[in-house]
């Protein structure tokens, strides 16, 4: 989505709009993808003008698809996320001003032009709402150490839970069979 500085109103201009997971794939290159699938995004902004200045505000709703952190069953995960951006013309960049050392700071950049781009935010904000271990349940038991059998189904594992707590002795075994399947052979 466009923004147009040039139409924003002394009180603001409010804007909204939805994403499905499709869009979020056609703008994220392929080596920054990561293990989710986004869903959609649903965006309800206020974007202000102070002089050249502007001031976006988001609330958002996301809605993730990834594996469970534990049993690697896929799992939804609903967020909510208020940003705040601010945007300064290029022009207005001092001159001293090493440009790298505003890259720390992830809510203020800077524009050209007179559209602002929306979505390369929206996607930071994405990205930086992704839960580092994500959960089906609280109380996912996860895979069983000794064979990899998913916990949580019944039956799902005929392991005696002595050997279970013993080591990750199944789930070793499967990453050497994985390794050895792509060991160069010389043939």
């Amino acid at each position: 989505m466009k923004l147009s500085i040039s139409n924003i109103p002394e009180g603001g201009a409010r804007f909204d709009f939805a994403r499905k997971g499709a869009w979020l794939e056609g703008i994220l290159p392929d080596d920054k993808r990561e293990d989710f699938r986004l869903r959609e995004v649903y965006v309800d902004g206020l974007a202000r003008k102070v002089r050249d200045t502007i001031r976006i505000e988001m609330a958002m709703e996301i809605v993730l698809e990834m594996a469970c952190g534990r049993c690697l069953e896929p799992v939804v995960v609903p967020l909510k996320s208020n940003v705040t951006y601010t945007l300064a013309p290029l022009k207005e960049r001092m001159e001293g001003e090493d440009p790298e050392s505003l890259e720390d700071d992830l809510e203020f950049s800077y524009y050209q032009g007179d559209e602002i781009e929306i979505d390369p935010l929206v996607v930071d904000q994405v990205i930086m709402q992704i839960p580092v271990k994500p959960l089906c349940s609280e109380d996912c038991k996860g895979l069983c150490p000794n064979c990899g059998a998913n916990l949580n189904i019944d039956k799902g594992c005929s392991c005696r839970p002595e050997n279970r707590a013993h080591c990750l002795c199944g789930i070793e075994e499967l990453c050497r069979s994985q390794i050895n399947r792509f060991k160069y052979t010389g043939r």
